[in-house]
């Protein structure tokens, strides 16, 4: 017998692991995309964790087959402009708009292109250089990625 193909209103879905499996290949890039436009190395670690947050909370809308590094930048890209407003009503914003949006444009292009490499760059589940332990094998983990990039002391 062969399958039902998908009615207009079906988007085909991904397993919690799938999503995972993106999500974790994704880190550097989406790291430094957002290294990009923040412009500030400081709040990277908690931005990139709380775009995570989000890009979990809403996998059910992203659609299986389609780019979702793509995806993940935009995700970081409209909170990026409220934090840019939040820090603007702090009177900490020197970027102007249309700089803001010229350096978001380049960042993704830069960094959607890319590909991460094999043992360059920092692996997923370190900060500043150190290695966290890696769970149990067999012990998979929901949602690891959101573990593996949480702030440890």
């Amino acid at each position: 017998m062969f399958p039902q193909p998908l009615s207009a209103f079906e988007q085909p879905t991904l397993t919690a692991l799938e999503f995972d499996l993106l999500l974790e290949s994704a880190q550097p890039r989406l790291r430094g995309y957002v290294a990009s436009i923040l412009g500030a190395w400081s709040d990277v670690d908690d931005f990139v964790q709380e775009t995570n947050l989000v890009l979990i909370q809403k996998r059910h809308n992203f659609e299986a087959g389609t780019n979702f590094i793509a995806w993940s930048f935009r995700v970081a890209y409209f909170k990026a402009t409220t934090w840019r407003r939040d820090r603007m009503r702090e009177g900490r914003v020197v970027l102007s708009e249309a700089a803001f949006q010229e350096i978001a444009a380049h960042a993704e292009t830069h960094f959607e292109d890319r590909q991460p490499e094999l043992g360059h760059g920092p692996a997923i589940g370190t900060r500043r250089g150190t290695r966290h332990a890696a769970p149990a094998a067999g012990g998979a983990q929901p949602h690891g990625v959101a573990a593996a990039s949480r702030r440890r002391p």
